[in-house]
C-alpha cells in the first residue's frame, strides 16, 4: 500500500513518487500539473480548447471542462510507454454533461476497424463503454453498462486481463460488468486523445475530466480503489 501513500506538506498532500511510477501515465488535468505525465515516461498532453474548473474533491481548479465541440481535447503522444498490448487498467474522473464523446482513445489507423483502437467512452447519456480492441485488425466485442450520471462526478474505469479475457467496467470503484473478450494483444501501439477524436467522428465529449491513469496491469477491485484519490495533491490541506 505504500505506493498510494499522499506525502502531507505544509502546502498539502502531493502524489508519491512510487504512486506515480507505478503508473505507465498519469495526467492529473489540473491547476498544478495540467496536462503533463506525472510518471516521467514522457507522454505530456497538449490541450487545446479547455479550462480549469473545480474538480472532484472540491479544488478550485482541479478538473478540465470541456466544451463538447471539435476544438476541445488533448492530445497525448505515445513513445512507447503507452502501449500497454497486455492487461491494462484505465481510471478517470468524469462529470458528463453532454451525449456522448470519449474518454480515453487511442487513435488506431487502421482503416479495416475504421481507425478504432483500444477506447474508454461516454457512450450515450447515462452509457460507459470499454472496448480492448484486438492489435491485429479485429473489431473485438465492448463492454457497456448504464451507470454514468449526468451532471455528477464518476470514479470510471476498464480493466482487461490478457491471460484470461476478461474485460470489467468499474464505475465508483465497483465491478459493473464484465464480458469475456479473449484478445491477446491489444491496439495500444497509437497516440491518446481525450474528448474528441482525431478522424472527424462527430460525438465531442462535454463535460469536466481530471485524473486520468493508465496501468500495464489488470488492478483488482482492491488496486482500483486505493488510486481513486491519486490525485487529490492539489486540494489544500487534502
Amino acid at each position: 500500500m505504500s505506493a498510494w501513500v499522499c506525502t502531507v506538506l505544509a502546502i498539502g498532500c502531493v502524489i508519491s513518487p512510487a504512486a506515480a511510477a507505478a503508473a505507465a501515465g498519469l495526467w492529473p488535468l489540473n491547476a498544478q500539473h495540467g496536462a503533463s505525465d506525472i510518471t516521467g515516461n514522457g507522454n505530456d498532453g497538449t490541450a487545446t480548447g479547455t479550462q480549469l474548473i473545480p474538480g472532484p474533491y472540491g479544488d478550485a481548479d482541479g478538473a478540465f471542462l470541456f466544451s463538447g465541440t471539435a476544438n476541445s481535447y488533448i492530445d497525448i503522444p505515445n513513445n512507447g510507454k503507452l502501449d500497454v498490448r497486455y492487461s491494462f487498467t484505465i481510471l478517470a474522473h468524469v462529470y458528463p454533461t453532454g451525449e456522448a464523446g470519449p474518454i480515453f482513445d487511442y487513435s488506431g489507423t487502421d482503416s479495416a476497424v475504421w481507425n478504432w483502437a483500444v477506447h474508454l467512452w461516454h457512450l450515450s447519456p447515462q452509457n460507459l463503454q470499454f472496448r480492448p480492441l484486438d492489435r491485429n485488425g479485429h473489431l473485438s466485442q465492448d463492454v457497456t453498462a448504464c451507470v454514468l450520471q449526468q451532471n455528477a462526478w464518476n470514479y470510471v474505469g476498464g480493466t482487461y486481463n490478457s491471460a484470461t479475457g476478461m474485460a470489467s467496467l468499474w464505475h465508483n470503484g465497483e465491478l459493473v460488468r464484465e464480458k469475456y473478450i479473449g484478445v491477446s494483444e491489444v491496439a495500444s501501439q497509437y497516440p491518446v486523445r481525450v474528448a474528441v477524436r482525431w478522424d472527424g467522428n462527430d460525438r465531442y465529449f462535454s463535460g469536466r475530466i481530471a485524473c486520468l491513469q493508465l496501468y500495464n496491469y489488470a488492478m483488482t477491485k482492491e488496486q482500483i480503489v486505493a488510486v481513486r484519490d491519486v490525485c487529490k495533491d492539489a486540494t489544500p490541506g487534502g
